[in-house]
């Protein structure tokens, strides 16, 4: 590896890295009248961005998108990430703002997490011929059944179960010769680590890293209080 592409690796990493921290904000919150019920928070957690360590093995760039679902005490939402094309090694690539990376929430409005926390399955593919609707769709259906089967259950059961169904659908598309397979993260956020971002407007970053298919790739995820 040659001394200037391994300075812009370094150097990818410890941007990414560097959001990795809670961003104090100067919010100020209006007090609640006494007696009156005080509103859940909400939460807005997105796949914001990612950082090429290394590509994959396919030939030329890659296409890289992520599918996520996202449980909490019975409450779902699933979805995928554009895909971002010309990915070489060392680069930062953010998705594309919009609904499509908000694993929870939308860009206008956050939602509200159960007492056991939340609970998130993060798939990473790189994009070949296939339709990445498709794919996403059978990582979408397997996870569903693990909701209809299991219910509302603390979220740590939840993921230990949704990860081995999860890995019979990522089979099943491998199989078929579809998509390349990075690799699986999940990824889970309780009452006490929400409980860091104490004003709407709070965030905090964690950084999960896919190894597979020969590439190795991290994405940020991003935790921020709506309300």
């Amino acid at each position: 590896m040659g001394t200037r592409n391994a300075r812009t690796v370094t150097r990818s990493v410890r941007i990414l890295a560097a959001v990795a921290a809670i961003a104090i904000t100067g919010t100020t919150l209006a007090a609640t009248p006494a007696g009156a019920a005080k509103a859940a928070p909400t939460y807005r957690i997105q796949l914001t961005r990612f950082v090429a360590l290394e590509e994959t093995d396919e030939v030329g760039a890659d296409e890289i998108y992520a599918t996520y679902d996202s449980s909490t005490n019975g409450a779902t939402q699933d979805g995928r990430t554009a895909i971002e094309s010309s990915v070489d090694r060392g680069e930062i690539h953010a998705w594309k703002d919009g609904q499509s990376r908000h694993a929870w929430g939308g860009p206008t409005a956050g939602k509200a997490i159960g007492a056991d926390g939340l609970g998130i399955i993060i798939t990473l593919w790189e994009h070949d011929d296939s339709n990445a609707d498709k794919v996403a769709g059978t990582v979408h259906d397997a996870l569903s059944a693990v909701d209809g089967i299991v219910g509302d259950i603390p979220i740590l059961g939840w993921i230990a179960t949704a990860l081995k169904w999860v890995s019979g659908a990522i089979a099943s598309i491998i199989g078929k010769n579809q998509d390349d397979f990075i690799n699986k993260s999940a990824v889970a956020y309780n009452s006490a680590t929400l409980a860091r971002l104490t004003s709407p407007g709070m965030s905090f970053a964690d950084v999960k890293t896919f190894n597979g298919d020969g590439g190795r790739y991290a994405v940020e995820v991003l935790v921020t209080r709506a309300s």
